[in-house]
């Protein structure tokens, strides 16, 4: 039914559902990357303060 609804839209509105979509989806990337970078600041100050290795050392066995 969706892909009926969608080879029926001219070009020019499917050009402006995936721009919306291109739109969406970049916020949503700057959203994410500003958490990570949030939550790394917090993990290093924790560390700093607390004295205390939150980090997984890599190549270690689980």
């Amino acid at each position: 039914m969706a892909e009926e609804a969608i080879s029926d839209m001219t070009e020019s509105s499917k050009t402006r559902i995936l721009a919306k979509q291109v739109q969406d989806l970049t916020k949503q990337l700057e959203k994410a990357n500003l958490k990570i970078s949030g939550l790394q600041t917090m993990i290093e100050v924790s560390e700093q303060e607390l004295h205390i290795k939150i980090r997984k050392k890599p190549g270690t066995r689980q």
